[in-house]
């Protein structure tokens, strides 16, 4: 009896690291798949916003500048996860096919979640520019 608890015991340690080590991963790969999403929401939004400059009939450089350094981000981040998790796809998914999956769902989720037009405002688009 004394000697299942003391196995138990030690063994305890290793399974949470292991456990630890393995949610690790989740996560890192949950963040992978999450922030170009979210730099999608930022592009669709600096584009909304010059819309918004636009007829406001303000300098769109600033605002240029930030959606193209957006723009690359965004596709940097895309790219960086699709070679991450390539040798992860299922065995019938192409590499064309995984390709094109993560960025559809990156397009799609991050424009889904960006403010419309009318959402927007000079100053929201203001604080949005000085944020990124």
């Amino acid at each position: 009896m004394h000697r299942i608890l003391l196995v138990a015991l030690v063994a305890i340690p290793t399974v949470l690291s292991s456990a630890t080590f393995a949610q690790d991963r989740d996560e890192e790969r949950r963040l992978s798949y999450v922030r170009p999403q979210e730099a999608v929401k930022h592009v669709e939004e600096l584009f909304n916003c010059a819309v918004i400059f636009g007829l406001a009939k303000l300098n769109l450089d600033t605002l240029w500048e930030t959606y193209y350094r957006m723009a690359t981000k965004a596709t940097v981040q895309i790219e960086d996860h699709i070679q991450k998790y390539r040798n992860t796809r299922d065995q019938k998914e192409s590499l064309e096919a995984f390709k094109f999956r993560i960025w559809s769902v990156a397009v799609v989720a991050g424009k889904g979640k960006a403010r419309s037009v009318k959402e927007l405002d000079i100053p929201s688009c203001s604080s949005l520019i000085s944020q990124l």
